[in-house]
């Protein structure tokens, strides 16, 4: 399924059934095209308190993927403080790239 997106919108997906068992697994896998130098892509993350809720997740995990000056920057937080990953590949050039984030 394509999606164009406008400044200022966004495309919320329902969580799976199985979410509190995929806590330290995750794979996501997605698709995009931009020709603007910024931009936010994605956001995966545990509701703020879910860790209390949850064994063996002692935190609010989260990643995020988005695109800084061009190129894609993965941030993510799975206990210890939020860690930056910043690609060398610059994206915003209207061509199609998959982005794969596994752990």
């Amino acid at each position: 399924m394509g999606v164009t997106f406008s400044q200022n919108t966004a495309l919320e997906l329902r969580n799976p059934e199985s979410l509190p068992q995929l806590a330290t697994s995750t794979k996501v896998s997605l698709y995009f095209k931009t020709n603007k130098p910024n931009g936010f892509l994605l956001y995966l993350g545990n509701e703020e308190g879910a860790h209390r809720k949850m064994r063996r997740v002692r935190s609010d995990d989260f990643l995020a993927l988005q695109i800084e000056n061009g190129y894609p920057i993965l941030t993510i937080d799975l206990g210890s403080g939020a860690q930056k990953i910043i690609s060398d590949k610059f994206v915003s050039d209207d061509v199609w790239y998959q982005a794969i984030v596994e752990r």
